[in-house]
C-alpha cells in the first residue's frame, strides 16, 4: 500500500509540475493532504492519486487541499481500476476566499466513484468538467458548499451520484443526472 503524503506550510504553496502518489511499481495510489494556514495554494499541474495496475487493478488515494487563502488547481485524477472506488476529492479555501478551477476533476472509478465537495466559493475558468460515475455501482456526489460563478462553463456527470449547489450559480450544464 502506498503511503499518504501530507505538505503543510504557513505562508504560500505554489506546484508547477505533476503531482503524482502513483507507485512506480504495482500498487495502491497514495493519498495527498495539502494545507496552508494563512497562504494561498496553486496548483499548475496534474494531481493524480491513481493507483498503478498490474495483474489487477488497484485503488486510489483520497485528496484534500486546505488553502487559509485563495486555492486554484488544474487537472485532479483519482480514478480506479475495474471493480474498484475512486479516491475522495476535497477543497476548501479560507473564510471568503475561493477555490479557482481550471481544467477537469476525475473520481471515476470500476465500481464506485467518489465524491467532490467544494467547501468554498468556486470561480470557474474556461470550462470545467467535473466526473464522478461508478462503471457498476454508485456514483459520487458533488457538493458546492457556496456561489458558483465566474467566465468558464461547467459541465458535470454524476451518473447516479446527488448534485447539491448550496449558493448560486452562473453557466452551469448538468449532464449523467
Amino acid at each position: 500500500l502506498f503511503p499518504s503524503h501530507d505538505i503543510k506550510t504557513s505562508g504560500n504553496l505554489n506546484l508547477a509540475s505533476t503531482i503524482t502518489t502513483t507507485p512506480n511499481e504495482e500498487g495502491s495510489g497514495g493519498g495527498l493532504n495539502l494545507f496552508s494556514t494563512t497562504g494561498d495554494i496553486t496548483v499548475t499541474g496534474l494531481i493524480d492519486t491513481r493507483g498503478k495496475g498490474g495483474t489487477l487493478p488497484k485503488t486510489s488515494g483520497d485528496l484534500k487541499i486546505t488553502a487559509g487563502g485563495n486555492l486554484s488547481v488544474a487537472d485532479i485524477n483519482t480514478s480506479a481500476g475495474a471493480g474498484l472506488s475512486a479516491g475522495s476529492i476535497t477543497l476548501n479555501s479560507g473564510g471568503t476566499k475561493t477555490i479557482t478551477l481550471n481544467g477537469p476533476i476525475t473520481a471515476t472509478g470500476g465500481a464506485n466513484g467518489s465524491d467532490l465537495i467544494f467547501g468554498n466559493n468556486v470561480i470557474l475558468s474556461g470550462a470545467v468538467s467535473l466526473l464522478t460515475r461508478g462503471t457498476i455501482g454508485t456514483s459520487g456526489g458533488v457538493s458546492f458548499g457556496e456561489k458558483v460563478g465566474g467566465s468558464g462553463s461547467l459541465k458535470i456527470n454524476a451518473g447516479n451520484g446527488n448534485v447539491t449547489f448550496n449558493g448560486s450559480t452562473g453557466n452551469i450544464i448538468v449532464t449523467g443526472k
